[in-house]
């Protein structure tokens, strides 16, 4: 029988702090939590009292593995940090009664392949970064990964690079090319209600500094400017659960970059801001609905708060955060 008071959570990695804030929400609401990996040596060994070891994603035995361990768990819920497993965890959904807190393997696949992705929103109508197969003709360009992070596969293609050896290889089916964006970066962690797919609530931080595709400097910014876009991609491709957008300001027009289906490795800046998402994924998952008219938490703009292993506390840096 499923314990909708138990949590199944794969793909930890070295998510130390997410982690952290993860377990402390499922204490306060008395949730038992329950860790996998297929880290032989994942910290989540030591930090999770009941912990299993995976296959990788990849392998094919994955699949059965994870059922096996929720069977075994009796989880009502489950979800994963890392991208590479949240395909494959949305297939099973279905196969498993527990609740997948995760937008449908439908359009986590679209948002895993980022040319695809591209494709989607330019055919719906939606601002988007332009993103090639082949390398750009103009200087400078970024190549990532066209599946996983963005910080995988990350390079940037200047007028003082040698571009000519990445255009010769021209169709390498591993990457992406998008122009070098110098517009502002914004990342935004956003909650869609696993119940009916309404969007709960949301903080945007903009990236003030950030080296091979990693945010190390962010700051706070009102959310209203940036609903409507969040709502317009929502409608194209149904999302669920904690989702991370990447989001440019160019000339004042704002265009999307990616979106990932996961709780986003800057989640817990968000969090630190005073946007506690995890508390409403864990409520629904409790099986107790939330209000009507939204929970948005009424966070304070212009804080800003640096990344380094782990992040700092949160403060009210507005004169540093504008010369930055």
């Amino acid at each position: 029988m499923l314990d909708k008071r138990t949590l199944l959570v794969s793909g930890i990695g070295k998510r130390n702090s997410l982690l952290k804030l993860l377990r402390d929400e499922c204490r306060v609401l008395g949730i038992r939590l329950v860790g996998c990996d297929a880290a032989a040596w994942a910290p989540a060994r030591l930090d999770v009292p009941h912990f299993s070891q995976l296959p990788l994603a990849r392998d094919s035995g994955f699949k059965v593995a994870y059922l096996n361990t929720l069977a075994r768990s009796s989880a009502g819920a489950y979800l994963t940090l890392i991208d590479p497993e949240i395909v494959s965890l949305g297939e099973i959904e279905g196969e498993a009664d527990a609740l997948y807190l995760h937008p449908a393997a439908s359009t986590a696949a679209i948002c895993e392949d980022k040319y695809h992705f591209f494709e989607t929103m330019r055919a719906n109508g939606i601002a988007t970064i332009p993103t090639s197969l082949t390398p750009l003709n103009q200087t400078p360009f970024i190549r990532k990964d066209r599946t996983g992070s963005a910080a995988s596969g990350f390079k940037v293609y200047s007028e003082t690079t040698d571009t000519e050896t990445v255009r010769q290889n021209a169709r390498d089916p591993r990457y992406i090319y998008q122009p070098f964006c110098s517009g502002r970066h914004y990342c935004i962690d956003a909650y869609f209600s696993i119940r009916d797919a309404r969007l709960i609530d949301l903080c945007v931080k903009e990236v003030l500094a950030k080296a091979n595709g990693e945010s190390y400097l962010l700051r706070s910014v009102p959310r209203d400017r940036f609903i409507g876009m969040l709502d317009a991609v929502a409608t194209v491709l149904p999302m669920r659960g904690i989702v991370n957008f990447d989001i440019y300001d160019e000339d004042g027009e704002l265009k999307i970059m990616e979106v990932n289906c996961r709780i986003g490795g800057n989640y817990p800046a968000s969090h630190a801001f005073g946007v506690n998402l995890l508390r409403p994924m864990l409520t629904e998952v409790c099986g107790r609905h939330l209000p009507s008219d939204g929970v948005r938490a009424n966070y304070a703009a212009d804080q800003v708060i640096a990344k380094y292993i782990g992040f700092s506390v949160p403060s009210q840096m507005l004169e540093f955060g504008s010369k930055c």
